[in-house]
């Protein structure tokens, strides 16, 4: 809106508007029988005559702390230092944006040597990882390497600290081809539905170490970049348990024992809408989650 600079005030629908220093208020006369209250709004004047923003005064934008912009320089500088590390190392990175260029790596580095080693920083990355091998799995489909087996990946955690920096922790999902599951059990002994608390991890997995010793499976239902990423925990540490129960002692308890097959999985709609409100051909929206078979893989990976 257009101001010109000399007014000094102005009253329109019982409210007032005038400048103090180039800076024009906006006051407010309450409805409640012009009892005195107020509400001043703030407008900055970029041009003369031109007010250029209008803020309330509570909602008034403040400029970056001290703290925050030293931490967007650190974020700046790690990422830097990662995508050196990228350079240097054989593995492949993941990332919340990875898409059918990290499964396509995946699907050309098992073709080559049977193997691929991803890794992930946080739950996006780590959500972006499966979904990568999933595709992988699809790209594989038809060829010969394929035959009468599925891409799968043993998950596993590192501490790695990059320069002096604290020690972030890493998830490494180490993807190899195994003989495609022939399990016939029914879904209500395999299936474990995965949990969005922290707190629950634990119970989970020993859900998925239930399961898995009962019926040598266990599926886990998966929606969302949090519930993958507290199921990739739940399931190393359901590894954990079972090598407790073998007798492991010491760092073998640590050692790698369940492996992942992921797949994406068709959830059914949370809420339905009743037909005579869709278009023709319209159905509801369904949600797209992952399903994660998990193996006993304790047999190949020995201390």
């Amino acid at each position: 809106m257009g101001v010109k600079k000399h007014h000094r005030a102005l009253l329109c629908f019982g409210a007032a508007i005038f400048s103090v220093n180039d800076l024009w208020v906006f006051i407010n006369a309450s409805q409640y029988g012009g009892s005195g209250r107020f509400r001043a709004i703030s407008c900055k004047v970029d041009q003369p005559g031109v007010v250029d923003t209008v803020w309330a005064t509570s909602a008034r934008p403040n400029p970056p702390s001290k703290d925050e912009a030293e931490w967007e320089k650190e974020k700046k500088s790690r990422r830097q230092r990662l995508r050196s590390q990228q350079e240097t190392s054989p593995d492949l990175f993941a990332s919340k944006s990875s898409g059918k260029g990290l499964a396509k790596d995946i699907k050309d580095r098992i073709q080559e040597t049977g193997r691929a080693m991803v890794r992930a920083v946080g739950p996006a990355s780590t959500h972006q990882a499966l979904k990568a091998i999933a595709a992988a799995n699809a790209m594989l489909q038809g060829t010969d390497l394929y035959g009468d087996q599925v891409v799968a990946t043993v998950p596993s955690f590192k501490q790695i600290r990059l320069e002096k920096e604290e020690a972030t922790t890493v998830t490494f999902l180490n993807c190899m081809l195994l003989p495609r599951s022939r399990n016939t059990a029914s879904v209500e002994a395999t299936q474990v539905l995965a949990t969005g608390s922290r707190a629950k991890i634990s119970k989970m997995s020993a859900a998925i170490k239930n399961r898995i010793r009962e019926s040598s499976l266990a599926v886990v239902l998966a929606v969302g970049s949090q519930q993958v990423s507290f199921s990739v925990k739940a399931v190393v540490q359901a590894g954990r348990f079972l090598r407790e129960d073998q007798g492991a002692v010491g760092d073998a308890v640590k050692v790698p024992s369940i492996a992942l097959i992921p797949r994406l999985h068709e959830f059914a709609p949370k809420t339905t809408r009743p037909r005579k409100e869709m278009k023709k051909g319209e159905d509801d929206a369904v949600t797209i989650g992952m399903r994660l078979e998990c193996v006993d893989t304790s047999e190949r990976f020995k201390e």
